[in-house]
This record gives C-alpha cells, structure tokens and sequence, in this order.
C-alpha cells in the first residue's frame, strides 16, 4: 500500500512532512530555526514524558498512520491501535508493524477493548472526532487499569463561535466532560504558541509542492489544495488571535465526579455548610445569592462521592463597570470541603483544586477579567496555594462618633438654602438607575449600582433591614447611602453619589445619625482608597480611618492580561455591600 492509497488530506501531509507523523509540530522557546519534521519529533518527545515507563499497555486511539503506535511498541510497550478507516489501518499494519492494530472506533464494544485494562490511552489529536465527549470519558474511565493515565493532546477552542465553523471542543466543553466522569488534572500544559508555527509550515508546503501533489493524486488534487490552504490560513488567523489554542492534559481517574450545580443540590450544600462552618444559613439565603439573582444562574462547582458531597465552591455573578464601559464580574461566595474529604489528593489535585480549576474553566476564562472576594490572613494562604487568587489592598473602616458629629442646625440650614434635602426610602427605585448614568464618570470601577441591582441586594436580602438616604438637590438625587442598624452602630453599608457633592452626602448621614438612629452612638463603613475624592470627603469630616478588625484584605484573581492586582487597588471602589457579610 502506497500513500495514493491514503484518504486526503493525509496524503498530501505526507508529502508536505515527508513523515508518517500527522500531528501538530512542536517549537520550544528560541528554536525558531527547527523544520516541521523536528519539531514533530520535539511534541512527539514531549508527549512521552507522560508514559509509564515500559512494559505497559498502551491504547492509541485515532492512530493514524501508525508511526507513534510502532515507536511506542519499539521501546517495549503492548500496544493496541485503534482507527476507523480500513485503509488507515492497512497502511499502519504494512509500515509500522508490531502494535496490535484494529480496524475499529473507540466508542465500538470489542473484546479487544478491555475494562481496566490499558495502563495509558492515548488522544493525539483525535479527541475532535467525537461528538459526545461524556461518552468518550465514561469509556476510557471504563477500558483505564488502576492507576492508569488518560494522554490528551489537541487544538481547543475558547470562543464557541467557532463549533459553527470546525469540530474542536471548546475547552470548557472539554474539561467539563471529564470532570463529570471523574478524571482530574495531573499534568496540564497550554501549547498554543508552541504549535502556531504548524500552520506556517503547512501553508508553505501547500503551495510549494502544489505540483508535485498534484502529479502524485491527480489533477483533482488542485481543487482540495485550494481548500485546504483557505482552510489552514484560517487557522493560523485563529491561533494567532488565540482563539484556538493547543493543550495537553495527564489525566487521572477516581471515584469523585465534578459537575456545575444542579437544581435541589442546594439542601445537600447547605447541610454540609452548616456543619463545617457552625452556621445556619437558611435555604431563603441561598435561593437570593445564587438562584434570584438578576445577573444569572447559580455558578458552583461541586465534588461529589456518589450522593454525597465532598467539596464546593461557588460565586454570584455582579454588575461591573470599568472606565463606563459594561462588564461583569464573581464575588466568591462558599468555600469548602467537608472534613472527611480534605485527605484526598494533594496540592494541585486535592477536592478543592479540583472544584476551583473546574469553576474557572466553566465561567471564568476567557469571560470575565477577575472575580473577587474579602478574606483573612489564614484563609489567604488557602487561597495563594491552591484556588489562584491575591491580596490586592487592605480594608480600611471609617468611624464616626455621635459625641464627634458636628451636625446642627446652621448646618442643615446652609444645606437647604443650597437646595439639598434628605429622604428616606425603604426601596429601591429609577432614581437609583438616573443617578449612575451620571455618576460612573466619577469612579473609575465599581460594581454596577442600578435599580436592579440594588433591588435584589439590598430590598430581597432576607435576613437584614436596610434604609436608603437619598440626598437631593433642587428636587433631583444628586447621592444615596444604604444604611442598616445594629445596637449601637449604623452600619454605611454602600453609598455612591457624584463628586461635587460628596461632603453634603457625609453631612447627611451624620444629620441621620444624630436623628433617627435611636440607641447608635457610632457611624461605621468600609470604603476603598479610591476614589480619593471620597475618602478626603470623610476624613475631612471627621470621620477615622482604620484597619478593618478582622484584618479582611480585597483578594482576587485574574483571568488574561487585561487587569492585575495594582489596577484593582488604584481604581475598584467597593463598600461593606460589595461583600456577602453585611
């Protein structure tokens, strides 16, 4: 058999790499220089370190021509090689003898294909070619001996426009069929750069040996060239863009199943949150955060062992706005992994890191910029090691004391000859959504403080009471304040209001104080350093900045380039509302 015998475009890779090898090449940093058949032979080398070492059984599937199914069988492995294309077979059986090879697809019941059997599959470059990827996971967790070692290598999508264009998985489509099925993350390597100069490659040898292809297979060969060179200008647009990507994965199977929420997962989460943590959310609790929130569906990723849940992490979608512009962002919410699990896996691999990865995977990369949460010290360290995320700044509170409010009467008379006047609401309304189209000039990021928003946040919260402060001017809101009291405090949950009249706002909340909070002594908030205009407004009236006392820092984690740690700390403006514990 000869490559004329070949199903196309095989034939014409054949050519172009004057090799059997019909994968992706692979170029390490500063190797510019190596050919395609070099860098062929760098991926294949690269793929290797992942095996077991020989003897073991080992199941390509998708093999090709058979040239890495015959190395692998030379250095001492039992291999079986699987393709569905007869004439593929007969040509790896005629070239690269030795493997045992079968003229079958994987998803086919053959007593070849054993359970807890093979000790490594191997996809290169075919994972692509199954539609059903549960399926694919469910059978290879199946055939995988223990101990095992599912090999993945292919190109990923991370934009799903493109499944209307090509049949590579999108990655969060990837990740989270295996998870699902109970495989986890032993190695992982992002290889988009390094196979990029493929596409080049390839596009050069299309039109450099269009002749002799055409010579080999006939003169209908120029038609399928002309295609393919449209077809792989394509993708190296796409790679270049990083629309497409390159992966490879080590994977391992266990008993425990990670998947996104489910409706009712959430009596047993909150059983297992109030045993870990010594609480009692109530189910209302949770249905607001996650399930009536107007930015979304639940985000949670679960561990589970069979019925029972080992570990959890989860967020609630918000509202954001950067430099105006419309965005979104997470607060993370609950975190945990029930005491009995908290020894399966280690670092990377633990419950936890696996939740997370998947969590991120799923709604996170290539979607949002960073998601963001409040924590202490020792949960930071839990949270740098294994869940991805930094210390961005400190919280500073701000304290007030009625004994210090210099609120009188000549006060609230400059206020109303100046046309300010207070009011307050127990709801939300339009003016909430008037007031931030004017004001988000002012503040550089926030979350996005609309009716909406603070309707759900603030007026469905069911275990607090809040009061807005409206301060308008000449009949128009010109700054609001939410507000809710404890014994002796009043809480400044939120606030927002436009720049010039950021000293009457803090006027009135002390007029508030020293008028309708019986029994408080005491004004307190969280506010960020920034916007600059805000903090100089309070300390210049009266208010003291502190350390907040459990020594909460703003934490978050990235996703792309767009945004780091510095940005957040110059430019996010957050209060006590923008966390889940007021």
């Amino acid at each position: 058999m000869n490559i004329k015998d070949l199903p196309q475009p095989l034939g014409f890779f054949h050519i172009i790499t004057n090799t059997d090898a019909l994968h992706y090449g692979y170029w390490p940093e500063n190797e510019a220089a190596m050919n395609i058949g070099d860098a062929q032979l760098a991926h294949s080398q690269l793929l290797l370190q992942r095996f077991i070492e020989p003897p073991a059984r080992i199941l390509d599937v998708g093999c090709g021509l058979g040239l890495m199914s015959g190395k692998l069988h030379q250095m001492g492995y039992e291999v079986t090689a699987i393709a569905p294309s007869k004439s593929l077979i007969a040509y790896a059986q005629q070239q690269h003898p030795g493997p045992d090879f079968i003229n079958c697809g994987f998803l086919e019941d053959r007593p070849e294909l054993q359970d807890n059997f093979f000790d490594v599959i191997l996809f290169q470059e075919s994972l692509q070619y199954f539609p059903d990827l549960d399926a694919v996971f469910y059978k290879a967790g199946q055939l995988l001996a223990k101990n095992g070692r599912l090999i993945m290598c292919d190109e990923v999508s991370y934009d799903n426009k493109t499944r209307q264009r090509s049949a590579v998985h999108t990655i969060q489509a990837i990740e989270q069929s295996f998870f699902a099925q109970g495989f986890y993350v032993q190695h992982h390597e992002k290889m988009g750069l390094q196979v990029t100069p493929t596409c080049v490659e390839i596009l050069q040898g299309l039109q450099q040996k269009q002749q002799q292809m055409i010579d080999t297979f006939g003169q209908q060969a120029e038609t399928q060239i002309e295609q393919l060179i449209l077809e792989w200008q394509n993708l190296k647009d796409w790679y270049q863009a990083e629309i497409f990507g390159y992966e490879l994965w080590e994977l391992r199977f266990s008993p425990y199943e990670v998947r996104a929420y489910q409706v009712n997962d959430e009596q047993e989460i909150l059983e297992n949150f109030n045993q870990v943590f010594q609480e009692n959310r109530s189910t209302e609790h949770w249905r607001w955060k996650y399930l009536d929130n107007p930015q979304g569906e639940p985000h949670a990723s679960i561990a589970w062992d069979n019925e029972k849940l080992a570990s959890h992490y989860s967020a609630y979608p918000l509202p954001l706005t950067i430099a105006g512009q419309d965005k979104q962002t997470y607060h993370v919410g609950d975190t945990f992994t029930v005491p009995a699990y908290r020894g399966v896996g280690r670092g990377q691999t633990n419950l936890l890191s696996r939740v997370v990865r998947h969590f991120h995977k799923s709604w996170c990369e290539g979607q949002i910029d960073f998601f963001y949460g409040f924590n202490t010290g020792r949960i930071q360290k839990l949270g740098k090691r294994f869940l991805s995320y930094v210390a961005v700044t400190p919280v500073k509170e701000y304290h007030l004391l009625s004994e210090n409010n210099p609120a009188n009467k000549s006060t609230r008379l400059m206020r109303l000859l100046k046309g300010y006047r207070i009011e307050l609401r127990e709801q939300s309304g339009s003016w909430a959504d008037s007031l931030f189209v004017r004001a988000k000039q002012d503040y550089a990021m926030l979350i996005t403080r609309h009716a909406a928003y603070l309707h759900w946040r603030y007026d469905q919260h069911p275990d607090f009471n809040y009061q807005y402060v409206l301060l308008k001017q000449w009949n128009q809101v010109v700054g609001w304040c939410v507000l809710r009291q404890t014994e002796q405090r009043l809480l400044i949950v939120d606030a927002l209001c436009l720049k010039a009249h950021s000293s009457q706002l803090i006027s009135a909340l002390q007029e508030v104080l020293y008028n309708n909070a019986t029994g408080c002594t005491e004004l307190q908030g969280w506010f960020a350093d920034n916007p600059g205009w805000w903090r100089d407004a309070l300390l210049k009236n009266n208010f003291k900045q502190t350390t907040q006392f459990q020594n909460l820092d703003l934490c978050a984690t990235f996703f792309g380039s767009q945004l780091n740690a510095a940005d957040l700390a110059d430019n996010f403006y957050f209060t006590m509302g923008d966390s889940d514990l007021y």
